[in-house]
């Protein structure tokens, strides 16, 4: 699936959000990015998607956003779209302790442009999302 026109493979910054109810993995990440190892910038984290506005989201500029979609209360059809309305050319990145093919298929169908594991930790999830300034789909290892 091909990421929107407006990702544009000369970007040399990666700017995301995440949306995960698991604090660990939300501060793994968070603590990650300070570092900025892979060219990507972590501009929010939140812990849930009522406490995420759509509106912030466009206001933060992101490129990518990362999300469980445990985390989301909403069918993953129905939260993808709500998403893609709000900010269309944003990619829509799942992360997700979740590795079965049914599930990744599902979740790639629905809409999602990538579907990381969380098992990858914190460096791979990281290194993935740099792909999209070359423009390259984040898929983990497993997925692809």
């Amino acid at each position: 699936m091909p990421l929107p026109e407006t990702v544009s493979p000369a970007r040399s910054e990666v700017r995301f959000a995440l949306v995960d109810s698991d604090d660990r993995f939300r501060g793994e990440i968070e603590g990650y990015a300070v570092n900025r190892p892979h060219n990507v910038r972590c501009v929010g984290t939140f812990n849930s998607l009522p406490s995420t506005p759509t509106t912030l989201l466009k206001q933060l500029e992101i490129h990518a956003l990362l999300i469980d979609p445990d985390t989301a209360g909403f069918s993953l059809p129905v939260l993808l779209q709500s998403l893609r309305n709000t900010n269309p050319a944003c990619p829509i990145v799942l992360v997700s302790h979740n590795a079965s093919t049914e599930f990744i298929l599902y979740a790639i169908r629905s809409g999602a442009d990538g579907y990381l594991l969380k098992s990858d930790g914190p460096d791979k999830v990281l290194r993935r999302i740099a792909d999209i300034s070359r423009g390259g789909v984040p898929l983990s290892n497993q997925v692809s």
